[in-house]
């Protein structure tokens, strides 16, 4: 283990982009995650879902413009793994509360029809 070429600065910078990773993906999955809440036994839907959304990110990373907007890479934008301007990175942090807004809505719809 080569611990003469780490430095803080590198241990920081690969910190803040996994934590912002993890926080970001969870974000960007928010309405995955309601809607299997929503749904009863829907757990085989969620996956394919799950699966097919992240697929598309394939794809999506592939277009500068999509890249900016589609939520999975827009983590990746967000958390410094992809060279972003200062604006990709508020169109995706836009995006995730986007997400997460729509997270809330279909949980919110959840409450109101259990009482």
């Amino acid at each position: 283990m080569h611990f003469e070429a780490l430095s803080i600065g590198l241990v920081l910078g690969n910190l803040k982009t996994y934590l912002l990773d993890g926080i970001g993906v969870f974000f960007a999955i928010s309405p995955i995650i309601a809607l299997v809440a929503r749904m009863k036994k829907g757990y085989w839907l969620a996956l394919v879902f799950a699966e097919i959304y992240s697929f598309a990110g394939l794809f999506a990373s592939m277009s500068n413009q999509l890249k900016t907007v589609y939520p999975m890479t827009a983590v990746f934008n967000i958390s410094g793994y992809y060279d972003a301007s200062m604006v990709q990175v508020l169109i995706g942090i836009i995006v995730l509360l986007a997400c997460a807004v729509l997270a809330l809505f279909i949980l919110e719809g959840l409450n109101r029809k259990t009482k």
